[in-house]
């Protein structure tokens, strides 16, 4: 019989951030102000950012149109209705076409303040290459 397993705090940070920056889908979370606090690689990979760039930065201050167009349109749902439920979504970027199954919600304490947001999006197409 296997000996139960614990991890301290800071091993889960690090097994939690190895698995975000080696999963295939972007993932990013944002505070309530909509500066990022997180971003894998795979989000800054596609929005052409340098690894680590986006803790900070806002939207808008990202420098893609239809990024920006894209967080705005899917904000309103998600502050409407507390989540922007699955869609697949096709957002033009300065490098190209990027099509995304992608969900956001927002994140909350125990009793019920908004503390930010996230978004989690699998990649189904980068320009006409199929990830």
């Amino acid at each position: 019989m296997l000996a139960p397993v614990t991890l301290p705090v800071a091993n889960q940070q690090m097994w939690l951030q190895r698995l975000l920056n080696h999963a295939n889908a972007m993932v990013c979370i944002r505070d309530q102000e909509g500066r990022y606090l997180m971003m894998n690689q795979m989000a800054e990979k596609i929005l052409g950012l340098r690894p680590g760039s986006s803790i900070g930065l806002t939207d808008a201050m990202l420098e893609q149109p239809g990024w920006l167009d894209f967080q705005r349109e899917t904000d309103e749902v998600m502050l409407r209705d507390g989540e922007c439920p699955m869609s697949i979504q096709l957002i033009e970027l300065m490098s190209g076409p990027v099509r995304l199954a992608v969900t956001k919600n927002l994140i909350q304490d125990e009793l019920g303040n908004v503390m930010g947001s996230v978004l989690i999006g699998g990649i189904l197409k980068i320009g006409r290459a199929h990830v």
